[in-house]
């Protein structure tokens, strides 16, 4: 099925299905015939229609969309500046200064003061070196060249290109036999030489050198002295109160034996001379 010549089609997911003139029908009338947001006023034309977001909206429909379709807060109303080269957009639920067409946005950088830029925002692709500051996504192991309108990113001699269509953007080496499997293996097209370029700790010219494991054990041993230290402490602590404890039962049986001086006489026994009997 598909709709005739005057006719769009209403539900291109099923052509034919549903269709409407584009001539003597007002689709502002049921909001099933137009696309403009609830935040926009549909405005019936003699060929189709037109829709405008109502203040304090503006148009946010995307490349390709009828405008008006989506409609979004206008926060730019509310910034009275932006940096040279850069214009105010509506984002999400902010308002964003976004560097021109043609500009680079150096605020991604943390190489600024290095450079001597200083506060400069945005600059023309010509003027700035992407390589010195960092607004590359060459590979690690690459090598950034500065163009005159941008950069090109290559991988090193021993290294291949993970990705031929883009250029040094992933760049690898294989582990291979000569270094253990413990290593890059990293061939100079001049020299004709392969060197390892070891890793996960591995060390020596062909990486035959295990990790050492002397941290591990320094930290095990101070784990231990430390809790050796804390058991000693604790002992400590326990013989102090032991002390103090008995102590404390010593110093109140005196104080009571003192009590017992002072405040009360015993009385002597009588004795009886022999023979004498009640």
């Amino acid at each position: 099925c598909q709709c005739p010549n005057g006719y769009r089609d209403l539900n291109p997911s099923h052509p034919g299905r549903q269709c409407l003139a584009y001539v003597g029908v007002n689709e502002c009338e049921k909001p099933e015939l137009n696309e403009c947001s609830p935040d926009a006023r549909c405005i019936d034309l003699d060929y189709l229609y037109k829709c405008e977001c109502v203040s304090p909206y503006v148009n946010a429909a995307p490349e390709g969309a009828v405008p008006g379709s989506v409609c979004t807060i206008d926060y730019c109303s509310d910034v009275h500046y932006c940096p040279l080269n850069s214009t105010c957009k509506n984002v999400a639920d902010q308002a964003r200064c976004d560097c021109n067409a043609g500009f680079v946005d150096l605020r991604k950088s943390d190489r600024l003061s290095e450079a001597g830029l200083g506060d400069a925002i945005c600059m023309r692709h010509t003027d700035v070196n992407e390589c010195l500051l960092g607004l590359h996504n060459c590979s690690a192991a690459a090598i950034c060249t500065d163009l005159k309108n941008g950069y090109e990113c290559k991988c090193p001699d021993g290294y291949t290109d993970g990705n031929p269509s883009e250029p040094g953007r992933v760049c690898a080496a294989l582990l291979c036999g000569l270094c253990n499997g413990h290593g890059d293996c990293i061939h100079d097209s001049v020299t004709n030489n392969v060197t390892c370029s070891c890793v996960d700790g591995y060390s020596g010219q062909f990486c035959e050198l295990a990790p050492s494991n002397a941290g591990l054990i320094l930290m095990t041993i101070l784990a231990l002295l430390f809790l050796l230290l804390t058991l000693l402490c604790c002992l400590y602590l326990c013989a102090r109160c032991r002390c103090f404890g008995a102590r404390g039962i010593s110093e109140g049986s005196a104080s009571g034996r003192e009590i017992l001086g002072s405040d009360y006489y015993t009385i002597p026994r009588a004795k009886l001379k022999p023979g004498a009997h009640a």
